[in-house]
């Protein structure tokens, strides 16, 4: 089992056991602190959407740095009981972190949703890309987001125009084969 580390906030250099699951890439520590830069002046009492939480390092280190709660959503029963772990390990309330163990996609289509977040991590398998366009026209259509919100994507290649018809590009970063976006609506 290998271990990332939370990179910033309250619970900062702590280390975080990653379960094996196939498929499941954690970002990288480059990546987040990346990202949470970006995110630095939106953190603060902020609420989450983890989209294919996995780990679920982006939620711990939205809560490290101030978010005020995540809800995780993965299919995998073995990444919501490691998500399960940390977050009681870490002393998060329920009233903080929620965890959904079901299929994103379906979630997003089927569920009657009364949850608007100020951010949303999105970052499906990369062998299964197809998702990250499905998961993007649903938050659309749900309207999950908040009007002043902010999307995070990775993904294994570029977005397309079409991809991003209904998003604009806030800020955007290569890591290696990683593409990343902060995307906000249009």
């Amino acid at each position: 089992m290998s271990t990332i580390r939370i990179t910033g906030g309250q619970h900062r250099g702590r280390k975080l056991s990653v379960p094996v699951i196939t498929g499941l890439r954690p970002s990288t520590d480059r990546a987040r602190v990346t990202l949470f830069n970006w995110l630095m002046p939106y953190v603060q009492g902020a609420s989450a959407l983890d989209l294919f939480a996995g780990s679920g390092i982006l939620s711990f280190e939205a809560l490290s740095r101030g978010a005020k709660s995540v809800c995780l959503i993965d299919s995998s029963v073995k990444a919501c009981r490691h998500i399960n772990h940390w977050a009681g390990n870490l002393n998060y309330s329920r009233t903080q972190v929620q965890i959904m163990c079901k299929d994103v996609i379906s979630w997003l289509q089927t569920e009657e949703h009364v949850l608007c977040c100020d951010l949303i991590f999105v970052d499906p398998p990369f062998q299964q890309f197809e998702l990250v366009k499905q998961t993007l026209d649903c938050v659309i259509d749900k309207k999950l987001l908040n009007t002043y919100g902010f999307l995070y994507v990775e993904a294994p290649r570029l977005l397309s125009e079409e991809e991003l018809v209904a998003w604009s590009v806030h800020r955007q970063k290569r890591f290696g084969a990683v593409f990343s976006y902060l995307l906000k609506k249009s």
